[in-house]
């Protein structure tokens, strides 16, 4: 009788035993479904995104694997001679003109302090016809003198009195009317050239140049050609839509890579090693320091 009650209170304890076990292993699985396997997802997924050098990752990040497709609609007057006499124009869609997009990152430092990359980035646009159908970069549209417009907006109305006389310095032919007839590439990278030194340019029209040269300073669709012996010497401006994109990098990027915090991945932190820009606002504006604040993704 002893032995049984014995044997029944050991049976008891190994059950208890094994059920605390089996608890334990349920509570462990439980809490590694809802929290670890969550936790190790996120770690992993993390992991893959940071932008750790000798990385998948990396490697993206310098060179986009996946061509960007670039697809460009343009209008055209098909009433420009009317419209010098008053009448309304008349514009037809055309487009799209397909562009394959490549960006290349050249990094020149890592800050492991800030958890920053700094890079120059560069753009290499291409033609793509088989995508573009009948479209090709000789087709020709009328369009209102882009040049033109750039110098009457960023001109006085005095100042515009004086480019007035010296129009026909300013803008050659053929493209030294309101309306101008241009194939697409040269619109959108090759660019139409404006306020040229030339010989018959004269002191007065000269003066009229350099403002324009000095006035159009800051705009990106603007192009300064320098002469080749005197290099700051500004010979001509070239107007374009995106040659600005492939002509040059954009200026030096900081980014966060994530490392720390991976929610501040690819925030901006500096563009040429400076947190605001040099462009924005006037001296009479009160938001300056905001608007003027380097903000936003890579």
């Amino acid at each position: 009788m002893k032995q049984i009650l014995q044997s029944k209170c050991c049976s008891t304890k190994v059950i208890s035993i094994v059920l605390a076990a089996l608890l334990v292993v349920f509570v462990g699985v439980l809490v590694l479904s809802f929290y670890g396997i969550s936790k190790i997802i996120e770690a992993n997924v993390h992991q893959s995104v940071e932008l750790k050098e000798n990385t998948d990752q990396w490697d993206r990040f310098v060179d986009l694997p996946i061509p960007i497709s670039l697809k460009v609609y343009l209008f055209n007057v098909t009433n420009s001679d009317e419209v010098l006499n008053g009448e309304k124009p008349k514009l037809t869609e055309i487009g799209p003109y397909v562009y394959t997009e490549k960006i290349h990152r050249d990094v020149s430092s890592i800050n492991n302090g800030d958890d920053s990359v700094t890079f120059e980035k560069t753009t290499t646009i291409t033609f793509d016809p088989e995508h573009s159908g009948d479209f090709k970069e000789t087709d020709e549209i009328t369009i209102i003198h882009p040049a033109l417009l750039v110098v009457t907006q960023v001109t006085t109305p005095f100042e515009q009195l004086a480019i007035a006389g010296c129009i026909n310095k300013l803008f050659l032919p053929p493209y030294d009317t309101l309306f101008i007839k241009v194939n697409i590439k040269t619109i959108l990278f090759e660019g139409i050239p404006f306020a040229q030194t030339t010989p018959d340019m004269g002191y007065g029209c000269n003066i009229v140049r350099k403002l324009v040269v000095d006035k159009t300073i800051k705009m990106r669709n603007v192009q300064r050609i320098y002469n080749s012996i005197y290099t700051d010497v500004v010979d001509g401006l070239i107007f374009s839509l995106l040659g600005f994109k492939v002509a040059a990098p954009d200026g030096i990027y900081t980014v966060n890579r994530g490392i720390h915090d991976v929610s501040q991945l690819g925030n901006v932190m500096m563009w040429n090693h400076s947190t605001h820009l040099p462009f924005w606002g006037r001296q009479q504006s009160t938001n300056n320091d905001s608007c003027q604040l380097v903000h936003g993704g890579d």
